[in-house]
């Protein structure tokens, strides 16, 4: 390609006759130009990494690349959350080591593997409550605002050790903070932060605990990080527990209806199997617009020699849809090989630290909807379903379901 084509002109959002899969311009790129030069609004030159083994390349090497956006040469342009406000300027997933060692080692104890089936019964509370106003509510339903996205935000607002009395103002929040804001207003990201600080000036600190709040209180308490730096760890793990959780499994409930025969075969089980659910996750990486690195030094990515300086923007979609190590990519197969090979919590020492409890829901969540409505499917063709947020978080508006009363 001798012409970088502009960032902007990249397809976002995919045809409606395949709407769960990457547009099919990606998957040319990925084909015939896997590292393919853009051209950012400022006339910056950057690089579209949509190659599974390339993207691994980049994130998962944080000696010769950086992650954040206070580094010349870094892509700005069109970056998720800006670059001035608290989160870009303080969150973990845009700062180098050895900060990121500090800052993940004071938050990471709640989310490791051996503390999250610790919340298996609270979150199987709550789903068997939202179940319960599905059924109110009657057949058919959209599941969007009663299930799929109310399952994360109780469940995230517990963990993090937000009242229920504010969840309503955390859900609204946590969902809005991309949405531009007329000049003079302040940044959604802020206003969540601000939110948040409120939370944590009166929460009580204890590094034993298993409230993420009250958990990071302790660590700031007791030097760990920052003020500024707590509340943009919050500001991340409140929105991603919310909107990415909620959209895997809007997404993938509906694409697991496409098929009936593979929606049978799930609901027949005793449980939603773990390998179902890594499917739902790499399946939907919701996650588009995709992890920013760029060169500290003289680079090769794919065989190619780049110089220190130079952008690259990863496609984590584009990477678990490559047939190179996903057999028949656009096929819903769990227990495929090379299954838990996905990217859609990163890759790297900036891999997603809630991923545990994200999995966690997503078992609970599915299991609970397929054993609770008998003979489940889509009231509409998937055709015929809204999707939105091609270049942020992609999702689903309204999934409509019916089911045997």
């Amino acid at each position: 390609m001798h012409n970088p084509m502009a960032f902007n002109e990249i397809p976002r959002q995919p045809g409606q006759d395949r709407p769960f899969q990457p547009p099919v311009e990606i998957d040319t790129l990925r084909r015939e130009e896997p590292v393919t030069p853009v051209r950012m609004k400022d006339g910056q030159i950057a690089y579209f990494v949509t190659k599974h083994s390339a993207v691994k390349e980049v994130l998962g090497d944080n000696k010769r690349f950086s992650a954040s956006p206070a580094t010349p040469g870094f892509p700005l342009d069109n970056l998720i959350g800006g670059n001035t406000n608290l989160f870009s300027r303080f969150s973990i997933v845009r700062v180098d080591n050895p900060n990121h060692a500090r800052l993940r080692r004071a938050v990471q104890a709640p989310f490791r593997p051996r503390e999250v089936p610790k919340h298996t019964a609270m979150i199987t509370e709550v789903a068997q409550q939202c179940l319960d106003d599905v059924r109110a509510a009657g057949s058919p339903a959209d599941i969007v605002p009663l299930y799929t996205s109310e399952i994360p935000s109780r469940v995230i607002c517990k963990v993090m050790g937000v009242p229920e009395s504010l969840r309503k103002e955390a859900k609204k929040l946590s969902w809005t903070v991309g949405v531009p804001r007329p000049a003079g207003q302040l940044d959604g990201y802020d206003e969540l932060g601000e939110f948040l600080r409120d939370i944590v000036r009166h929460i009580d600190a204890d590094a034993n605990s298993p409230v993420v709040l009250s958990f990071l209180k302790a660590a700031l308490e007791a030097g760990e990080m920052s003020e500024d730096e707590l509340v943009a760890k919050a500001v991340l793990v409140l929105q991603a527990g919310h909107e990415t959780t909620a959209q895997t499994m809007a997404l993938g409930c509906a694409r697991i209806l496409t098929e009936p025969d593979l929606y049978r075969a799930l609901a027949a089980e005793p449980e939603f199997s773990d390998d179902a659910v890594e499917e739902m996750i790499r399946y939907t990486a919701t996650i588009r617009g995709g992890p920013r690195r760029v060169a500290l030094e003289e680079v090769t990515v794919d065989g190619k020699t780049y110089p220190a300086g130079t952008g690259f923007i990863t496609s984590l979609h584009a990477a678990n849809h490559d047939p190179d190590v996903f057999e028949n990519p656009g096929a819903f197969k769990p227990g495929r090989d090379m299954g838990r090979a996905h990217l859609s919590f990163s890759f790297g020492m900036h891999q997603c630290l809630g991923q545990f409890l994200a999995r966690l829901e997503l078992k609970i969540g599915m299991q609970t909807l397929f054993h609770g409505l008998p003979e489940l499917r889509l009231d509409r063709p998937a055709s015929e379903l809204s999707f939105h947020g091609g270049a942020g978080v992609y999702g689903i508006d309204t999934l409509p379901l019916a089911w045997k009363s």
